[in-house]
C-alpha cells in the first residue's frame, strides 16, 4: 500500500518533513507491507522508495517512526544505494580476477580466499559506517518529534523488538561503552578486537549496542551545542529586555520630573 495524504497520513506528514529537513528535492515513495517483522529499508536510485513493515508500525510510536523514516531518507540523501551497487560490482569483479590470477600458484586458492574475504570485509565495514550516518540523519528528524532519548529508544526497538520495553536506555548505552572498551592490556584488547572482527566482518549493520553508543555520543556533542546556543540566546534576549525596561523607566521618570 502506497503512503499518501489519504493513506497513512501520519507517515506521509513525517516523510514530507524528513525530506525537507534532509534536503531531498523529490519526496521518495513509501510503501507499507503486511510483514510482521519490525523493519524498514530503502531502495532505488532514479526513483527511490522506502518500504515499511506493519510490524514496525505496531511497535513504534510517532517520534520513533520519525527516526526510522529519517534513517531511510538519510541513506537516500547520502546516495548509499548507488554507491553500494558500484562497490559490490567492483568487489565481485576484483575477487574474480584475483581468483583467476592466483589459480595457477601453489596454495593459490588460499590466497584468493584471503584476498576475497579482505575485500568483502572492507565493503561490509563501509556498510556499517553508512548505518551510523543514516542513524544521525534519523536523529535530526526525530528530535523534531521527541527528545534526545527518542533515537536511542528507536534503536533499542529495532534491535530488541518487543523486549525493548524491559530495557533501561542509560544502562544499555553503558553496556555498549563497556563492550567498546573491553580489554585491560594490549593482549586483551587485541583478543577483543579479533573476536569483534570475527563476529562482524560480514555484517551489514553494526551491533545494536555500538550503534546506540555512537549515536548517544554524537547526540551529546551536537545536542549539547544546540541546547547551549538556545540557552545563551535566551539569556541574551532577557538581558536586552531588561535594558529596554530600564531605559523606559528612566525616560518615564524624566518626563514626570
Amino acid at each position: 500500500m502506497k503512503v499518501g495524504p489519504k493513506q497513512f497520513p501520519e507517515i506521509y506528514q513525517i516523510a514530507v518533513h524528513a525530506a525537507e529537513k534532509l534536503g531531498l528535492s523529490v519526496l521518495p515513495d513509501i510503501f507499507v507491507t503486511p510483514d510482521l517483522e519490525a523493519n524498514a529499508f530503502a531502495l532505488g536510485a532514479k526513483r527511490p522508495f522506502v518500504v515499511v513493515h506493519q510490524g514496525l508500525l505496531n511497535l513504534f510510536e510517532t517520534d520513533e517512526l520519525a527516526f526510522v523514516i529519517g534513517h531511510e531518507f538519510g541513506h537516500l540523501a547520502a546516495g548509499h544505494g548507488v554507491y553500494t551497487t558500484i562497490a559490490q560490482v567492483a568487489v565481485e569483479g576484483t575477487s574474480s580476477v584475483a581468483s583467476s590470477a592466483l589459480a595457477g600458484f601453489f596454495f593459490g586458492w588460499i590466497l584468493a580466499e584471503v584476498s576475497q574475504r579482505a575485500l568483502w570485509a572492507s565493503l561490509f565495514r563501509w556498510y556499517r559506517a553508512g548505518e551510523h550516518t543514516a542513524d544521525r540523519a534519523g536523529a535530526l528528524v526525530a528530535l523534531d518529534y521527541g527528545d534526545k532519548k527518542t533515537p536511542i529508544r528507536a534503536l533499542a526497538k529495532l534491535t530488541l523488538k518487543s523486549l525493548a520495553g524491559q530495557v533501561d536506555l542509560d544502562e544499555w548505552v553503558r553496556q555498549g561503552r563497556e563492550l567498546k572498551t573491553l580489554g585491560q592490556d594490549a593482549l586483551e584488547k587485541a583478543y577483543a578486537q579479533a573476536l569483534h572482527y570475527l563476529n562482524t566482518w560480514n555484517r551489514s549493520h553494526p551491533l545494536g549496542l555500538l550503534r546506540a553508543l555512537d549515536l548517544h555520543e554524537w547526540l551529546d556533542r551536537e545536542y549539547g551545542i544546540v541546547e547551549d546556543y538556545a540557552r545563551k540566546r535566551a539569556e541574551l534576549k532577557e538581558r536586552l529586555v531588561q535594558r529596554l525596561v530600564k531605559k523606559g523607566g528612566k525616560k518615564d521618570g524624566a518626563k514626570n520630573a
